[in-house]
């Protein structure tokens, strides 16, 4: 979906950051396409009472761009506020949705890392407000019981098989900060629950969260699980309450305790989890109309499934899409499209080394294994994270990606570390590969021309020569990694010819 540009706009929009014994890098760009879609919400330490809990999510959007906006600035208080979750709700205000101005938003990035909170300008300015009650009451009647309990089954659970003393769930008695964005215009707390003393009345009336602690431990994660799938399931049915717009999203996200990984996909965006002997140790699978599961729904809606949901939509879940979401006589998780998340419950586990959620723009180009090594590379040879995630997005696009790009890389403890005696080999090892290129490659008028013979007739006779010289090529990454070094030499190199043509014609 979406149209192309005869150039990729290439400006990228990055971050990083880091606390709870975590680090991340988060970057997006728009591309080949003609809008940027995507949208992405990171937060370190959550509020009402989960100050060592944090979130991400990467949101791909498609026939527009508000299903990811609204889902960017809003998904996280819907699971939050969820009565599963918290148990007790009933001291709560209202919540009060966002919803950004579009007409004034370029870009989505919402990001809280302790007291400090990063938001767009564009979207502080302006906000339409949508009352969200608490609980699964507050959706269509149509999310029935049924829907609820077939959701139940569709979770997964991995658990390690090796546990610590240390690894319990703490509770931090520091006060919880704030999820709101730094802008009174469109924090619907403090502007409209504000108490007489200044103080916000929603920072005061924090659940009372000693009952989820003193639940078994297997009774919380089912809580969680099921917070996930209601907050996805309200926020879809606030988005078609609070507009007609069409626009749909895909969405993958985590939430992450101490003791456990909660990871959520609707769609086709993935969350790859790396570590143990240098291996992927968990995917996603993505929502796709072919997946013998979806195409039966789909099937049954009296839709047709083929690569396309009756020739048009490329996923099978996602929030929004309202045009697939008609059949008044089946819940939500039973449409052409789906807005149920898959929940996946992971124990950590000191081996854990980084976890990566991206939009199909990344995967349409890499393959799980492949980007795991590439990052786990450039973390070794790379301080920035921001840059590292820039990095990824330059090759997926030099990989021939026609999407806009979104990637978060969320970096554990154990996790790959910069050593600076690495970058020096690896600027050591930039040298062979320029040399190997002016070697094998031949002088040609058209770049485009000359990378491909490189990578297509000269790979092995490249690879072979850098294995002699000791060097190499960097892992799940290869030739298009050096793209921008390549492109250089042959820029060199053919102004040289030019001058040499010029010389002997004179």
């Amino acid at each position: 979906m979406g149209g192309m540009l005869s150039q990729p706009v290439t400006d990228k929009r990055s971050n990083e950051g880091k606390g709870l014994g975590l680090s991340y890098g988060l970057s997006s760009m728009q591309g080949w396409r003609t809008e940027m879609e995507d949208a992405h919400d990171v937060k370190i330490g959550l509020k009402y009472g989960l100050e060592d809990w944090s979130y991400f999510a990467v949101f791909d959007g498609h026939a527009g761009k508000r299903a990811a906006a609204f889902a960017a600035w809003n998904l996280l208080e819907f699971i939050l506020r969820d009565t599963q979750f918290k148990l007790d709700t009933e001291n709560l205000p209202e919540y009060v949705c966002i919803e950004p101005d579009l007409n004034k938003l370029n870009d989505v990035i919402r990001e809280e890392t302790g007291d400090s909170t990063k938001t767009l300008p564009e979207c502080e300015q302006q906000s339409n407000r949508v009352k969200v009650t608490e609980g699964p009451e507050s959706s269509n009647q149509n999310i029935s019981s049924s829907d609820q309990t077939a959701s139940a089954g569709e979770s997964n659970r991995s658990q390690s098989s090796t546990t610590t003393q240390d690894n319990k769930t703490s509770q931090s008695s520091s006060p919880p900060r704030s999820h709101s964005t730094s802008s009174p215009e469109t924090d619907p707390t403090k502007q409209d629950n504000q108490s007489k003393d200044g103080v916000n009345q929603s920072d005061k009336l924090v659940p009372n969260l000693s009952k989820f602690a003193k639940l078994p431990v297997m009774e919380q994660l089912d809580l969680v699980e099921s917070a996930i799938k209601s907050g996805f399931l309200r926020i879809d049915q606030s988005m078609r309450d609070s507009s007609r717009d069409m626009s749909g999203c895909t969405a993958v996200c985590a939430l992450i305790s101490p003791t456990h990984l909660f990871i959520a996909n609707c769609g086709d965006s993935r969350a790859v989890l790396y570590g143990g002997e240098s291996q992927v140790k968990f995917a996603t699978e993505d929502h796709k109309p072919l997946n013998p599961k979806e195409r039966r729904r789909i099937i049954n809606a009296g839709g047709s499934a083929t690569q396309r949901i009756n020739g048009t939509l490329a996923v099978s879940r996602a929030l929004g899409d309202f045009e697939f979401k008609k059949d008044a006589l089946r819940g939500p998780c039973e449409q052409l499209v789906s807005p149920e998340p898959e929940v996946t419950v992971i124990e950590r586990h000191p081996d854990d080394q980084f976890l990566v959620l991206a939009c199909d723009g990344i995967w349409d180009v890499m393959d799980n294994e492949l980007l795991c090594w590439f990052i786990a590379y450039k973390l070794k040879v790379e301080p920035s994270l921001k840059n590292v995630c820039n990095s990824v997005l330059d090759l997926c696009l030099h990989k021939g990606s026609r999407d806009n790009m979104s990637i978060i890389i969320v970096v554990f403890e154990n996790g790959p570390k910069f050593s600076e005696i690495e970058r020096q080999r690896d600027l050591k090892n930039d040298e062979h590969i320029a040399e190997v290129v002016r070697t094998f490659g031949e002088k040609q008028d058209d770049f485009n021309e000359f990378f491909f013979n490189l990578k297509e007739y000269r790979f092995c006779d490249i690879r072979k020569r850098l294995e002699d010289m000791g060097g190499y090529l960097p892992p799940g990454g290869n030739l298009e990694a050096k793209f921008d070094m390549i492109h250089d030499i042959f820029e060199k190199e053919f102004e040289e010819k030019l001058d040499s043509k010029t010389d002997d014609d004179q």
